[in-house]
């Protein structure tokens, strides 16, 4: 399985040959063989790329993500033929039982918020117990409710301090803390990984089970990034005093690139290890067989996670 990232951030002409990733600027010429690739970021507005390499990465199923002036991914390229059994999946997918949606809607959030809990157990601070509580309160009535009580509990043991209290910003948000900022780029990332697998998989990315978003082309994808999210606020923790200090201040290059190292983790799914994107591959296969047999417990779910490097 392809295992590579590759983030652009000088100008330069990025093209094909001999499947080889070919980048070339005025300084230098660099190469890697693409099936070593599984996604490439483009996080410099003077970069040149030849349909050759496009249409390339479209038949690998490689993911090209590009960025806005923010940094903040803003588009991603997936290959329209890389996928299998579309129809198939498609049918299924439509005709998912209310009952189904209901089951693993409340399997996800549970184990979103015992993530949590177990996020806070790593770095050995409060309120991990109080966490375990609220995950063995949910029912199908109070999920919303619960889920936002927790998550309030949660980020602030996690990022307030006593001199700053943290906020849960939205995305969109025109004046954004630094820590925020680096929370949805880190997300974002995950995301991207996810998508690939779901649209690889033949699901109509749009249709969620219980993210139901109009103007949102990928609320399957948010659906399941909740079971990722603890791992992503894990990986985020570890710079907190920095990202405090810069409060609205842009990430630069080196944060960046630091956000990227989520990429490295692994995950345990079922008391075996992944990689993050074996992981997300696993997780939306889990969830094609699931709808298939209508059938919730079918349905696999990340509880741990490492870093390897």
């Amino acid at each position: 399985m392809a295992w590579r990232i590759v983030i652009i951030e000088n100008e330069g002409k990025l093209s094909t040959k001999n499947e080889q990733l070919i980048f070339t600027n005025k300084k230098y010429t660099k190469s890697i063989p693409l099936e070593d690739i599984d996604y490439i970021i483009l996080d410099n507005r003077q970069i040149i790329i030849t349909h050759p390499l496009i249409n390339k990465l479209a038949e690998m199923g490689i993911l090209l993500m590009t960025t806005n002036k923010k940094h903040e991914v803003s588009g991603i390229l997936f290959s329209y033929w890389y996928q299998y059994r579309k129809l198939d999946t498609l049918e299924k997918q439509l005709q998912i039982s209310h009952i189904l949606k209901k089951h693993l809607h409340k399997t996800i959030i549970q184990q979103k918020i015992i993530n949590q809990a177990l996020c806070l157990q790593k770095y050995s601070l409060n309120r991990y117990d109080t966490l375990m509580e609220y995950s063995k309160k949910i029912n199908y009535s109070n999920i919303q409710n619960t889920e936002a009580i927790a998550a309030s509990i949660y980020f602030k043991e996690l990022f307030s301090s006593d001199d700053f209290k943290f906020y849960r910003q939205d995305f969109k948000s025109k004046k954004i803390y630094a820590i925020n900022a680096a929370l949805n780029y880190t997300y974002s990332i995950i995301r991207a990984v996810i998508i690939k697998y779901i649209i690889a998989s033949g699901f109509i990315p749009y249709f969620g089970i219980f993210h139901k978003s109009k103007t949102n082309p990928f609320n399957l994808a948010d659906d399941i990034i909740e079971l990722l999210r603890p791992m992503a606020d894990y990986h985020i923790y570890q710079f907190k005093d920095k990202l405090i200090n810069l409060k609205y201040s842009k990430l630069d290059s080196n944060i960046r690139k630091e956000m990227h190292k989520i990429y490295s983790y692994e995950v345990s799914i079922n008391n075996k290890w992944f990689a993050l994107s074996s992981a997300c591959k696993i997780l939306i296969a889990s969830l094609l067989k699931s709808i298939t047999n209508n059938d919730y417990n079918m349905f696999l779910y990340p509880n741990d996670w490492r870093q390897t490097i």
